[in-house]
């Protein structure tokens, strides 16, 4: 008597951090349409706990003021997120509003590349997290540091967990001095700066830093403090 071979499907099977792996390149639009394709899959609601967001192309008439909040909202409590990324289109207060939820995270990479539709002032929770490693933003807002210096920060150490930072349209009420003074960015390896507004000296003083990369900045005076390469457009 022959034995009978039942097949099993090993993908389906797999622990759900290896899923999250498999699936992280993938954008979350993606993530849930692929969470359709198997039972167990759907059942566990994949994307809910998946720690890599990726929200790319949003439309101001995509209806995403009210499902990122939704999406971000019904994640388990206990579930870090490792990226997040927005790029599109997207209001000032729902853009506010996913920040702070991501913050709240163990949030290791955020990357910003949106319009919105009136000024964005970025959260104090997100100058003194102790776990954002990169941080990107395309953005064109103003930033006043020391506006954030009055809101009484644990630490007088901004960013101190950043070693990759991009800024790219960006414009300093105050300049840029508070923002690149050698207390803040004590792990800061890699800095990029295009295309920012703000000032016209500019002092980068970072003994760690190893990448400098500066592009369509508008400078009378630029004193560099830098043991790696560095580039200047």
């Amino acid at each position: 008597m022959k034995k009978e071979r039942i097949s099993r499907d090993r993908i389906t099977d797999l622990p759900v951090e290896l899923l999250h792996h498999i699936t992280s390149p993938l954008p979350f639009k993606s993530i849930v349409q692929t969470s359709l394709l198997s039972k167990r899959w759907n059942r566990l609601r994949l994307w809910r706990s998946h720690p890599h967001l990726d929200f790319s192309l949003l439309s101001a008439h995509s209806g995403a003021g009210n499902f990122l909040p939704e999406v971000l909202s019904c994640r388990p409590p206990d579930s870090n997120i490792t990226t997040f990324r927005l790029s599109g289109c997207l209001s000032a207060a729902c853009l506010q509003v996913c920040v702070d939820r991501v913050m709240n995270q163990r949030i290791e990479q955020i990357e910003l590349d949106v319009d919105t539709d009136c000024r964005f002032e970025l959260p104090p929770s997100l100058f003194n997290c102790n776990t954002l490693g990169v941080l990107k933003l395309n953005m064109g807002v103003k930033l006043n540091i020391s506006r954030y210096r009055g809101f009484g920060l644990p630490s007088p150490v901004l960013f101190p967990a950043v070693h990759t930072l991009s800024l790219t349209r960006l414009c300093s009420v105050w300049g840029w001095s508070d923002l690149f003074s050698p207390s803040n960015f004590s792990l800061l390896r890699k800095l990029c700066l295009k295309d920012c507004r703000g000032t016209y000296d500019l002092n980068i003083n970072f003994p760690g830093l190893e990448i400098l990369e500066l592009d369509g900045l508008r400078l009378r005076g630029l004193d560099i403090l830098a043991l790696g390469y560095w580039s200047y457009k």
